[in-house]
């Protein structure tokens, strides 16, 4: 089971099915296989892997991949699915309706495999919203609250939007009109979360900027931000200062060399924590990112508008800038390695984009440089451990849009030159004209030293 954007390991297609490809093979006592760097190879390493398993009758694999959509807001490909799967392996998939994705998988599957579940009717709702309440600590509603929830509810039947309406719910004594403030109930989760947020910018609770800024850093960042991270951010913040300047003008003023007073952070995460999840990432370091895809896309409609968007990707640019390459001996600080190129690049700063790639390229001398060529054609080699970790340095820097890329620069010339398929979206991202190199030859059969291809060029 991956739940997509919670499960560890899902926060890309490529990491999706790196992490299957090795969860199944350990399932049934296969060897290890090599990582792949080539996204090509890995779709249909997967698919030739579904489609030959010798699951036997009494272990059969039950494979489910819940909401493919989260992995991004780009199309994302579907033929790791092969056309027909080993006798005894079973996949389930949901996304969407509204996604590509469903049209690619019902082209390609009988009618009979493609189920569209309805929405939830009232019924369904009243038994969810028991067990919802239900949860330490458990609440009880009185009968004309349970209607008035039940009623928006069933508007469009979604169970995002009743978890929050019960969320809610909670805060209410018998007495109280089952309204938020001065507003009935809303019909929907968008409409919901506006509300929401509102709630939660009113000065006697939080304050807008505490609000947007923590929920804006989260919204901006690529993976999702570690508590410690979002502290830092928080004090060095102005807009925060000033406002918890005038908020608590008694207390003493945020020290921007500190983190953020944790009681500050505390009583905000305790109204938001139900929006968000935890996640883990490289070194076991535990994120924060948002629960759902709409809660993301509330945050961002609400606080990365205009200018706001590339102020919040520079702010976490200069953030893990400030931070060394090296937290220790071979330790390397991977939290800067996802991060910064791609909070660059979004803060439309693409030369320090350009100039931090170049810092990892000229980082190898030329033996690793052939060592870590050899690893991306070849598969692993065990005696390049300095190759592996200068591999995915620049693997994990990619920004989305060029993570398709891989790490091969005739990957490059051939996504370039090849038209996509007519029926799966591009492997690569939209102006790849522009991100291909436009002076240079294609590579020849042995491929030079990446010292010398800067493969990665953003365009202009």
């Amino acid at each position: 089971m991956r739940y997509v954007g919670v499960t560890p390991g899902t926060e890309s297609l490529v990491a999706l099915l790196d992490d299957l490809r090795r969860a199944i093979a350990r399932a049934y006592g296969q060897p290890e296989p090599a990582p792949l760097a080539d996204e090509d190879k890995l779709v249909g390493a997967v698919a030739a892997q579904l489609a030959t398993l010798p699951a036997p009758p009494d272990r059969p694999l039950l494979l489910v991949v819940d909401a493919l959509d989260q992995l991004g807001p780009r199309t994302q490909r579907t033929n790791w699915l092969p056309p027909r799967l080993a006798p005894h392996v079973r996949v389930v998939v949901s996304v969407l309706a509204d996604r590509p994705e469903l049209g690619y998988l019902s082209g390609r599957l009988p009618a009979e495999q493609v189920l569209t579940l309805a929405p939830l009717g009232r019924e369904a709702g009243r038994a969810m919203l028991r067990d919802l309440l239900a949860a330490a600590p458990p609440h009880t509603l009185a009968p004309a609250q349970v209607d008035a929830v039940l009623t928006a509810f069933a508007a469009h039947g979604l169970p995002l939007h009743l978890r929050l309406l019960a969320s809610e719910a909670r805060r209410w004594r018998s007495f109280d009109r089952p309204r938020l403030g001065a507003a009935p109930l809303p019909e929907s989760t968008p409409e919901l979360l506006q509300v929401i947020l509102g709630r939660l910018e009113a000065p006697e609770r939080n304050g807008r900027a505490l609000v947007a800024r923590s929920l804006g850093d989260l919204a901006a960042a690529r993976f999702g931000l570690a508590e410690d991270e979002l502290l830092d951010l928080l004090s060095r913040d102005p807009a925060v200062q000033e406002a918890q300047r005038d908020l608590m003008r008694n207390s003493p003023p945020i020290d921007p060399s500190l983190p953020l007073p944790v009681t500050l952070w505390a009583r905000l995460y305790a109204e938001v924590e139900l929006l968000l999840t935890e996640r883990e990432a490289d070194e076991g370091v535990r994120l924060y990112t948002f629960y759902h895809r709409q809660l993301r896309e509330a945050v961002e409609a609400r606080y990365l508008v205009g200018d706001e968007r590339a102020e919040r990707h520079r702010a976490l640019a200069d953030y893990y800038a400030g931070q060394p390459w090296r937290l220790g001996p071979k330790q390397w600080n991977w939290r800067k390695s996802r991060e910064l190129v791609t909070q660059q690049e979004r803060a439309g700063d693409r030369a320090a984009a350009e100039q931090t790639l170049s810092w990892l390229e000229q980082g190898l001398d030329a033996q690793v440089a052939e060592q870590m060529l050899s690893w991306l054609e070849q598969g692993l080699d065990a005696q390049a451990d300095d190759a592996r970790t200068i591999a995915k340095l620049i693997q994990v820097a990619l920004p989305d849009d060029l993570s398709a890329l891989a790490i091969w620069p005739s990957n490059l010339e051939a996504l370039r030159t090849s038209p996509p398929s007519p029926s799966e979206p591009s492997h690569a991202a939209p102006g790849l004209q522009e991100l291909a190199p436009t002076r240079e030859p294609a590579p020849p059969a042995a491929a030079p030293s990446v010292k010398r291809r800067r493969w990665w060029r953003f365009g202009r």
